[in-house]
């Protein structure tokens, strides 16, 4: 007998928890699917701030959670959340830092200004 297929899906959105764009709800049917075909699934996703945390139970993966991740010598503390995907026997992994995914907007400000840290909260996520 062999193994299950391990696959990771790392987005930046995924359906219910951040829908901006159609590529939300694609990431949640593919997860989904592969899930019911047999494979082991996780995803990750940054915990951005319009994320609810009550409406969508994550909590703290402690195991997880203190992972300083470092970019040009400077050190930037992670924390892992977990939630399960509704009606799916999934886990949704949230990675979530205090000062790049905490505000209440994603790339851009009320004025539509880009952040000047969006390349940097991206490369700290994709690290």
């Amino acid at each position: 007998m062999s193994a299950k297929k391990r696959i990771l899906f790392i987005a930046n959105e995924m359906s219910p928890y951040l829908e901006e764009t159609e590529f939300a709800e694609i990431v949640n049917k593919l997860a989904v699917k592969a899930n019911e075909a047999g494979m082991e699934i996780r995803c990750i996703m940054p915990r951005f701030g319009v994320i609810n945390e009550r409406r969508h139970r994550l909590h703290e993966v402690v195991r997880l959670s203190g992972i300083n991740v470092s970019i040009d010598g400077d050190d930037y503390p992670l924390v892992i959340k977990v939630a399960s995907l509704p009606n799916a026997r999934l886990q949704i992994y949230f990675l979530d830092n205090e000062d790049y995914f905490k505000r209440k907007s994603l790339f851009h400000d009320e004025n539509e200004k880009w952040f000047e840290d969006n390349a940097l909260r991206t490369v700290l996520f994709c690290k």
